[in-house]
């Protein structure tokens, strides 16, 4: 998957889910409503890394490295991309927690990764 590709789905993801995936105050690849983070939208269902609650990227890379090309691009900077990805996800500041969207923070910092990375932002219709 390329970067762009992997940068929009994951954006769309966090702007149609609404909310973080959380154990708790605990960000996690997915919870028990069937939420999933930034990382772990790109993780199939039944792999056994989506059942995996508090870890981090670093641990998933070491454990899993199968998924690499699957749940994050296999570039050192398609890394770089989903590690400042998953932070959007797990940074509160970046969330209406009151409406359960998105916010406007977080809109702000999904353009600055996109800068960033060369890649094209596209806002919220």
């Amino acid at each position: 998957m390329d970067a762009q590709t992997y940068y929009d789905k994951t954006v769309d993801h966090l702007r149609q889910q609404g909310v973080r995936a959380t154990t708790g105050t605990t960000c996690t690849f997915s919870d028990a409503c069937g939420r999933s983070c930034a990382i772990g939208a790109h993780i199939p269902k039944d792999h056994p890394a989506s059942k995996m609650p508090g870890e981090s990227f670093t641990w998933l890379r070491e454990e899993y490295p199968e998924l690499a090309g699957i749940a994050w691009p296999d570039t050192p900077q398609g890394v770089r991309l989903a590690s400042r990805l998953q932070a959007l996800h797990d940074r509160y500041i970046n969330w209406n927690h009151k409406a359960g969207r998105f916010g406007l923070v977080g809109e702000t910092h999904a353009q600055e990764i996109a800068e960033l990375y060369g890649l094209v932002y596209t806002p919220p219709s």
